[in-house]
């Protein structure tokens, strides 16, 4: 984190501003460390523009369609003309 962080402050002395991105809920996130690290980032950085991510489990919808499928779908459901279908069947 600080020799990033260090990286970052150097860009900063002859770019006025640089945004840093965050990507948080990947299968290695876990526990209060990522949120820690990511702190500490900042207190070491603090002229960098933090922007955050989060990977949330998704909704495949087939193309060309339009649904509120992403409202009251299980995560990792599948639609296929406005309904869902069993993770077996494939969306073309």
């Amino acid at each position: 984190v600080q020799r990033v962080a260090d990286h970052v402050n150097m860009i900063l002395r002859y770019i006025p501003y640089i945004q840093t991105n965050f990507v948080m809920g990947l299968d290695s996130d876990a526990g209060p460390e990522p949120f820690e690290l990511t702190k500490q980032f900042i207190d070491l950085a603090p002229g960098a523009f933090p922007g955050y991510s989060l990977l949330t489990a998704g909704t495949e919808i087939a193309p060309g369609e339009c649904t509120k499928a992403f409202l009251i779908s299980p995560p990792f459901s599948k639609w296929k003309s406005g309904v869902r279908v069993a993770k077996t069947d494939v969306v073309p």
